[in-house]
């Protein structure tokens, strides 16, 4: 990899015959160099007209590696936001069910004369402060 993070072999169309991409399109127009899924198992080059240049190639705006690289980089930071957003909730409500097993545990012993009152307050002041 180079600088950037990515190589530029990586977003170019190389055909299920080894070759690589068609620099222009019909009237000599330069033609973008990145491969789109077409319905079936193969990839074929993108239609669209290039008209940005980076590592010796032509792309257009979709299929151009910067562009590709940013959308990337922004939909896995939002990923991980949701994600780390969904594992802090459950560490809490699993934290939460944690206390309150422990405030059950110690209301039994209570009635069966095993644990103190004062037990039973500490467990019940730690459940509502967990509860906010």
């Amino acid at each position: 990899m180079d600088e950037k993070g990515y190589e530029i072999e990586d977003f170019l169309h190389i055909n299920r015959y080894g070759e690589g991409p068609q620099r222009t399109l019909m009237g000599g127009r330069p033609r973008c160099c990145g491969y789109v899924r077409g319905n079936g198992i193969y990839r074929h080059q993108c239609s669209k007209q290039g008209k940005l240049e980076e590592g010796g190639y032509t792309w257009c705006k979709t299929h151009h590696p910067q562009t590709v690289v940013a959308k990337r980089n922004a939909r896995n930071a939002a990923w991980e936001k949701k994600w780390n957003a969904r594992k802090n909730a459950i560490g809490a409500a699993y934290a939460r069910q944690c206390a309150e097993q422990k405030v059950c545990e110690i209301a039994i012993k209570c009635l069966s004369q095993e644990a103190t009152f004062d037990e039973l307050m500490e467990a019940a002041e730690e459940l509502s402060r967990l509860r906010g």
